[in-house]
């Protein structure tokens, strides 16, 4: 890989990484979940994606016990946030974070979805495309995943806003026209585009997919 593409990817990992800790915390604290619960909703929603893309792709010890700024990243996002909450509600009690959350959780998707499918090219993987399309999608949507279960929430992914079905688009829209020699930076801004503005919407819009009527 390039030059650009490495500070791309790692451009990519610091934004998704700072976005998804933002957009966990506040989950965190919408579910009403004391400060070390919202702190490690933070966390885990910020570096879990990775954590899953690294075991997929044979990358052991997995990116974040080498590298400690993701996770330092992560912490004091976390921290920054929840002191920002605490400060803004003492001022306007009644005041929703649904439509931040929704703006640092598309920003993570699209940052992370672009970062995982980098990560398999640059392991050798970039010829193998359903392995490198999964990586993406799984770093994506794989600390959210990995949050919700541990809150004991039904997965977002599985119910809210064709979560998954934009990740999975995105990836195909980011990976194919490299494979067809358009360079990365430019497919990438289309792919990040696309992801944001498709998740913005369909929060805006209430989308979901059609849900399956048990007759009861």
């Amino acid at each position: 890989m390039t030059e650009i593409s490495d500070f791309l990817l790692l451009l990519a990992e610091i934004v998704g990484t700072a976005a998804f800790s933002a957009a966990g915390t506040l989950t965190g604290i919408q579910r009403k979940l004391d400060v070390f619960g919202a702190f490690v909703s933070g966390c885990l929603t910020a570096v879990g994606g990775g954590f899953i893309r690294d075991i997929v792709l044979g990358v052991t010890p997995p990116s974040l016990f080498v590298h400690p700024m993701y996770v330092t990243i992560a912490a004091v996002t976390s921290v920054a946030v929840m002191i920002t909450d605490r400060a803004v509600v003492k001022r306007k009690p009644d005041l929703k974070f649904d439509a931040l959350i929704n703006f640092f959780d598309s920003v993570g998707l699209a940052s992370f979805v672009i970062s995982g499918i980098d990560t398999s090219r640059y392991c050798g993987f970039g010829d193998n495309a359903f392995l490198t399309v999964f990586v993406g999608v799984v770093t994506g949507i794989g600390g959210g995943l990995l949050r919700d279960s541990v809150s004991g929430s039904v997965a977002v992914i599985m119910h809210k806003q064709v979560y998954a079905t934009v990740a999975i688009a995105g990836a195909i829209i980011y990976y194919y026209p490299i494979r067809l020699g358009l360079r990365d930076y430019y497919s990438g801004i289309i792919a990040f585009a696309f992801i944001v503005m498709v998740r913005l919407l369909a929060a805006h819009y209430r989308w979901d997919l059609p849900k399956i009527d048990s007759g009861e």
